[in-house]
């Protein structure tokens, strides 16, 4: 459960960073280079999938099996629990 109160924190604190940035296509300055806001959330996702692939890498180099994931995945198990059939 600590996993998914973890999840809606962060979903909520997202979905207000986006309200309060209405225009992802404006410029953000950053260090020594400036991109689209949009830029950086592509690769918060993307940074997040090279995390999820090493520690499933890792997980299986110590004899655990994998887990999915795949976000189709996550989809599809998390409207299954809504409706009870997991």
């Amino acid at each position: 459960m600590r996993g998914r109160n973890c999840s809606a924190e962060l979903s909520g604190r997202f979905r207000s960073f986006i309200e309060q940035h209405p225009d992802l296509e404006a410029l953000r300055p950053s260090g020594e280079f400036t991109a689209r806001y949009a830029d950086f959330i592509q690769h918060l996702v993307n940074h997040g999938t090279y995390h999820r692939g090493n520690v499933t890498a890792m997980l299986r180099q110590l004899g655990h099996p994998g887990t999915p994931t795949d976000f189709g995945f996550y989809l599809y198990t998390s409207s299954a629990e809504e409706v009870g059939e997991v």
